[in-house]
């Protein structure tokens, strides 16, 4: 029997994983899986803050203006966020999370970012990524469906 070529699998460079992410991203954004009436969320290094357009799950919305920078639009140009606020849902119990009118309805992103700041551990094992406190308890779980970017299963944070 004669032997086993080896393929070469060239790994990607981090720019291409950053740009894959984006482009991954920006396909979240503006898809949502029709007849949801809730929105599902995802966990992604490309988000700069959580942020979410279903402002019937915030407990508290505090007005506040800005810009989100969507990487489909041209430089400078964005989807505006209209506040802030604590969100709870079947889900999620997330702070810090933006409203943004603008996205896709039943979308919601968890920056793993802003979980980092906050003293929460981000570890990806596979095709699953675990969100811990600093005691070591698990606080949440997602399973990706698209490179780096991780559905929730649950994600359960003190507010």
């Amino acid at each position: 029997m004669a032997p086993r070529k080896r393929s070469h699998v060239r790994r990607k460079k981090p720019e291409e994983r950053a740009n894959a992410n984006v482009s991954s991203l920006s396909n979240i954004f503006i898809s949502a899986e029709p007849g949801a009436t809730m929105p599902r969320w995802f966990i992604t290094e490309a988000a700069t803050n959580h942020m979410t357009s279903d402002k019937s799950i915030f407990s508290d919305l505090k007005p506040m203006a800005g810009l989100v920078i969507d990487g489909r639009a041209g430089a400078g140009a964005g989807l505006p966020m209209h506040g802030i606020g604590a969100v709870y849902s079947w889900e999620v119990v997330l702070q810090d999370v933006w409203y943004v009118p603008g996205m896709s309805t039943y979308i919601g992103l968890v920056s793993a970012g802003q979980l980092t700041a906050i003293g929460l551990k981000t570890e990806i094992a596979g095709d699953v990524c675990t969100i811990t406190s600093a005691d070591g308890s698990e606080v949440g779980k997602g399973r990706m469906v698209s490179d780096g970017i991780f559905q929730v299963d649950f994600l359960r944070v003190s507010v």
